[in-house]
């Protein structure tokens, strides 16, 4: 994803993202004026992470808010958020602050439902004439003959 020139500081430093993690933060360094897709994003998280599947990650906003990125349109918009607030910092003396990404991990499907639910039977009264699969000590409906 090419940056307009208009959203790039004036420093035209490399763009630094601070991948944060348990295990600690890395710092990615991307040169001026490189495209950055979101699967690029991805992909640089899955070597930090590789045990774990990533599909979105999060930065937050001046409010302290987490925002989701889940694609490019969401990190252009992230971008375009980190440069303006480069271009305050520029403004203002401050030392430039890297954007700071939170991978957000997919649960693998044994720790989806950590409480072991599971779909009670008396729901197949809901489907037509399925008597056979309906315990005997459930009521069965006039509608089904």
């Amino acid at each position: 994803m090419l940056v307009p020139r208009e959203m790039e500081p004036k420093t035209r430093l490399p763009l630094v993202i601070r991948i944060k993690v348990a295990s600690g933060d890395l710092d990615w360094s991307i040169p001026p004026g490189s495209q950055l897709l979101f699967r690029d994003v991805l992909d640089v998280i899955g070597q930090v992470l590789p045990d774990t599947t990533t599909t979105a990650f999060e930065y937050e906003d001046e409010d302290g808010d987490r925002i989701t990125v889940r694609s490019d349109e969401e990190m252009k918009a992230m971008l375009s958020y980190y440069y303006a607030t480069v271009r305050e910092q520029e403004v203002n003396g401050q030392m430039i602050e890297p954007l700071q990404i939170y991978p957000r991990a997919c649960k693998p499907p044994g720790k989806r439902n950590i409480h072991g639910l599971k779909i009670a039977d008396s729901l197949l009264l809901y489907l037509p004439c399925v008597e056979e699969r309906v315990p005997r000590a459930i009521f069965k409906p006039d509608w089904c003959i």
